[in-house]
Parts: structure tokens; sequence; C-alpha cells
């Protein structure tokens, strides 16, 4: 990928933003993360300031919520995956309920239990990986109880 992007003068815009997508792919599998998210903005850039790329957006924006995840930087991982989902990422790609229980995930790290508690609602209903179903289960059940452990702490003097 490095090759084409170098030679990308020859290169249509679509095929330098589906080159940085999977450039970034890359560096997320191998950990290379200032990399990873480096090349997915560029991906964007590309594919936001070219029609014929738009379809490449939610991937990029997904990716780049992964990464940031990766990172601990979840307040901006949320609102990638946000974008993503809203550009169309949608429950006919294979990871799209792991996605979304990463970006429940990520509402709990950055204190939005009830986003969290929603999603995490959604993907045990909905879900079609029984073990993720069991595991927003859990989660949702330990966000509740901590919510009555706080109701009960404050009745006590």
């Amino acid at each position: 990928y490095n090759q084409i992007i170098k030679n990308s003068n020859t290169l249509p815009p679509h095929d330098m933003a589906k080159a940085y997508l999977n450039l970034g792919i890359n560096f997320k599998g191998r950990k290379q993360y200032n990399e990873a998210r480096n090349a997915l903005v560029n991906s964007i850039n590309i594919a936001l300031d070219n029609k014929g790329s738009q379809e490449l957006l939610p991937r990029s924006y997904i990716e780049l919520g992964n990464v940031l995840h990766a990172e601990g930087k979840y307040l901006q991982a949320v609102k990638a995956f946000e974008k993503g989902f809203d550009l169309g990422y949608d429950s006919d790609n294979q990871d799209y309920w792991e996605i979304r229980f990463r970006q429940a995930m990520g509402y709990i790290k950055t204190g939005d239990n009830s986003k969290a508690e929603t999603l995490l609602g959604d993907i045990s209903e909905g879900g079609e990986d029984s073990i993720l179903q069991q595991r927003a289960q859990l989660k949702l059940g330990s966000i509740q109880l901590s919510k009555q452990l706080k109701v009960l702490s404050m009745g006590e003097d």
C-alpha cells in the first residue's frame, strides 16, 4: 500500500482512499496506532472530497473508532463509531454487533451509561453471537447493580 500511495499521481481518488483505508487496517493489525490513525484520516479526507469514494466513509470511520478505542481514546472512539453508523454501517457487516459492543464499552468509559444500556439491550436482544449477547447481558446487569448499590448507599447515614 505504501508503494501504491507513493505513486498516487496515477491513481483516481477512490483508489487512493481505498489504499489509505487498507493501509490503516494493516497498521491497526500491527498495533501501529499512530500510523493507522493517520492513514484512516487520509482515507476519510479523500472520500469526503470525492463523491465517488463516499461509500468508503462508514468503514473508514468504524476502523478509526477501533484504533482510537485501542488507544484508550474512548470519547473520540465513540464519536467515530457514531459517525460510521450514521453513514450506513449496519448489520449487513459481519462485525456490526462486536463494534456496537465496543461502542457501548466506550460509552461506559466516558460515563454515558444510559447510551451504553440502550446499546447493550439491543445487543442482548438482536446480536447473532450468543456469547456476545451474554457478555452484553452481564455488562448490563453490572450497570444496573451498580445503580442499585448507589441508591442503597445513599439511604444510609
